[in-house]
C-alpha cells in the first residue's frame, strides 16, 4: 500500500513541477508565505501586489494556476475572472478570501475553487491534487 501512495505522490508532483503558479494578493506576507509553499510543488512561482502589476504578468507569461485574492486595493478579485478567462481559458483560477460567503459568487464567475483565509497548506495540497491527479496533464 505504501508504494502506492509514494507513486501517485510522485506523479502528482512531477505534473505540477512543469507547471507556473501565480499569486495576486495585497498582503505580501500571505505572498511570501503561498511561495515558499508553492515552490516546493511548481516549476516557477511568481506573485503581484495588485490586478494591474498581476494582469500585466499574465498578458506576457503563461500561467497554470493563479491563486487571486478577492478584495484588492484597485479591484474585485472575482470581478476580474471573466478578463482573466478570456485572455487564459485555461488557467485554473482559485479565489482567496477571508469572506467564505463569496465561494458561489467565485464559482459562477468562473473560478474553479475557493481558498478561505486563514490559509491553511494542508488544504492547498489537497486542492491541487482535484487538479494536478496522477496520470493527467493540465489542460491546454
Amino acid at each position: 500500500m505504501k508504494k502506492i501512495t509514494f507513486r501517485f505522490k510522485l506523479a502528482f508532483n512531477k505534473k505540477m513541477k512543469n507547471s507556473k503558479a501565480y499569486i495576486i494578493d495585497d498582503e505580501e506576507d500571505i505572498c511570501l508565505l503561498l511561495k515558499a509553499n508553492l515552490s516546493k510543488k511548481f516549476k516557477e512561482v511568481q506573485y503581484a501586489k495588485n490586478l494591474k502589476e498581476g494582469l500585466a504578468y499574465m498578458n506576457k507569461n503563461k500561467v497554470d494556476v493563479l491563486f487571486l485574492d478577492n478584495n484588492l486595493p484597485d479591484g474585485s478579485g472575482i470581478e476580474m475572472i471573466g478578463k482573466i478567462r478570456k485572455a487564459n481559458p485555461a488557467v485554473i483560477i482559485i479565489i482567496i478570501s477571508a469572506m467564505t460567503n463569496l465561494r458561489n459568487e467565485a464559482i459562477a464567475a468562473g473560478a474553479r475553487d475557493f481558498l478561505g483565509k486563514p490559509i491553511s497548506f494542508s488544504v492547498i495540497s489537497e486542492l491541487l491534487k482535484k487538479f494536478f491527479p496522477a496520470g493527467n496533464t493540465i489542460p491546454s
